[in-house]
This record gives structure tokens, sequence and C-alpha cells, in this order.
């Protein structure tokens, strides 16, 4: 074979995770929400698809950590995943400086459980007097 393989690349294709999970442990949304009331400062979010549990189909996922507890991180509910989205097209997709902005000011959230069809779901407010942390 004459051509190199990229080992890294190719990784990166197969592995759905984040680097914002280095070295950092997983909680859940739901524990979060419990343990702080009051919400929480998210400063750092990644956006990508990822094969869902029961389907396996690809769909979009948010790896979310906060200033509270630095050393977790947890999915982001469909709320939080919503709010990715909109904040990585606001910055072109790029990764890099939706943590630049997020490091510089982290966004208030507020997070809470309802039901949805008799199933949990978690809730998410920005507070208002938050400056806008899009591109714009």
């Amino acid at each position: 074979m004459s051509e190199e393989v990229n080992f890294a690349a190719a990784a990166r294709k197969v592995n759905y995770t984040s680097p914002l999970t280095i070295r950092r442990e997983k909680t859940t949304t739901s524990k979060v929400a419990d343990k702080y009331p009051d919400g929480i400062h998210i400063n750092g979010i990644d956006y990508f698809y990822a094969p869902d549990k029961q389907t396996g189909e690809l769909g979009p996922r948010a790896v979310v950590i906060f200033t509270e507890d630095n050393s977790r991180w947890f999915w982001g509910s469909q709320v939080l995943v919503a709010y990715a989205k909109q904040w990585f097209e606001d910055y072109g997709g790029s990764f890099k400086k939706v943590q630049a902005v997020l490091q510089k000011k982290p966004v208030h959230v507020i997070l809470w459980k309802t039901e949805d069809g008799g199933h949990p779901y978690i809730a998410a407010y920005i507070e208002e007097d938050d400056e806008d942390v899009s591109g714009e």
C-alpha cells in the first residue's frame, strides 16, 4: 500500500465523543438539574451527530461542561442540543470559536424536570440578563 493511513482521522470518524469529555466524569442532565436548582454556567458545549442507543440512527447530540463542576460533563437535553446547533451555526461550525466565547462568558442556564407525554424531559432557559453569544 503506497498511501499512508491517517489513523487519528480514521478514529475520529467512528469515535462519537467530544474532546470536552476527556478527563471528566459523565453525569446526567437530571442530576445536574437536581443539584443546581438555580442553574449552571455553560463554559463549553460540543455539537455533533452520534448513534442513538436504541435505534442506532445518527442524530444530533450535545456534550455540555459547566463551571459549577468542571470535572463533569453531560449529554444535553433536546433544548440544549438546539442551543448548541444554533451557536455552532452562528460561528460557522467552529468548535474553537464557540469554546472561546463560552470560556470568556459562560452562559447561565436553568434546568428543570418536566413531563412530556409521561416521559421525563429536561427543559432549559437562558437567563435574560446574559449577553448574546451569537456570532452576529
